[in-house]
């Protein structure tokens, strides 16, 4: 159960996961290899869409978007993850239980880098669509907890060993402590959210839609029949437990055609255009935004020092 928190809203609560910060299709952080290519192309040439300054990349590894500066960092949720986490423990001690959350802590190698699917060669050759980093973190032990133990984590009892439980449970309880702080009535979802809307429009754009089409003949060409990279990533890997041979080759193609139309360049700078209008039109309420999550990590690196929060 470790790693679930209260994110609030409107002076609300609801469970969402603390473990699951990167989205599909759309992210955060992830490098790149630059080359010195670059179109501009104004909004009225492309009926509404914004200009780009179109780079070459291979790959999206620790490359940054506009809106990442409005969403907790790898790093930052990890804090509130383990603040809320100590909490947490403490407070299911009080009932005669331990909250055994250390064994379940994550690392940093999640797979943020496949933001553009399979990109690596050597990868591909060895891994076909599968990520290793996501293999190993989805291979992680779960915690067991006894019903007796669930129902004070997560408040279905009024009280537990002749001692009151919080309402919500210890976990609402410690939740609130943390992701209370800062200003209130602030979604911290906004930002995701944007982020789910700018790779839409990403990927609805003209320039993407292009390069999507010469990648798809160039696959064709290499004897595989697919109409863009994302059809590729939405079903390959499900088809079988390990990779085969043919997932592997198709992998392989995948990668050499992207590097060879631009893929990664081309889709990362549009999708960085869309993200950067998003940040302008919303500029005031990503700034509240900015706040409140400042304001939940002071409070989570207070906890984590040792030091009292307040709630």
């Amino acid at each position: 159960m470790g790693g679930q928190y209260m994110q609030l809203k409107e002076g609300q609560a609801v469970i969402i996961s603390g473990r699951c910060r990167a989205v599909s299709l759309v992210s955060m952080a992830a490098a790149f290899s630059l080359a010195s290519c670059s179109a501009q192309e104004s909004d009225d040439a492309r009926g509404g869409e914004p200009e780009v300054e179109i780079v070459r990349r291979v790959n999206a590894s620790g490359l940054t978007f506009p809106l990442d500066s409005y969403r907790s960092s790898p790093a930052d949720g990890r804090a509130l993850d383990q603040a809320i986490d100590m909490l947490t423990a403490k407070c299911m001690r009080k009932y005669g239980f331990h909250y055994g959350f250390e064994s379940q802590l994550v690392s940093d190698d999640l797979p943020e880098t496949r933001l553009y699917g399979v990109t690596d060669e050597s990868d591909a050759r060895r891994y076909g669509y599968r990520n290793p980093a996501a293999r190993r973190q989805s291979s992680r032990p779960e915690a067991r907890t006894s019903k007796d133990e669930d129902a004070v984590l997560l408040g279905q009892v009024k009280e537990q060993r002749g001692i009151k439980v919080p309402k919500g449970g210890c976990l609402r309880q410690s939740s609130r402590k943390i992701l209370s702080n800062g200003p209130r009535n602030v979604d911290v979802r906004l930002a995701e959210n944007l982020i789910l809307e700018a790779s839409s429009q990403a990927q609805d754009d003209s320039r993407v839609r292009a390069v999507f089409n010469r990648w798809s003949s160039c696959m064709k060409r290499k004897g595989f029949v697919y109409k863009t990279p994302i059809n590729v990533m939405e079903g390959e890997a499900a088809n079988s437990k390990e990779p085969t041979t043919h997932e592997k080759n198709l992998a392989i193609a995948d990668v050499r055609c992207k590097k060879k139309v631009n893929v990664v360049g081309i889709w990362s700078s549009v999708e960085m255009a869309y993200q950067e209008k998003a940040v302008e039109d919303n500029a005031a309420a990503l700034s509240e935004v900015k706040e409140k999550l400042k304001g939940q990590l002071s409070a989570a690196n207070a906890t984590l020092s040792g030091r009292a929060v307040n709630g």
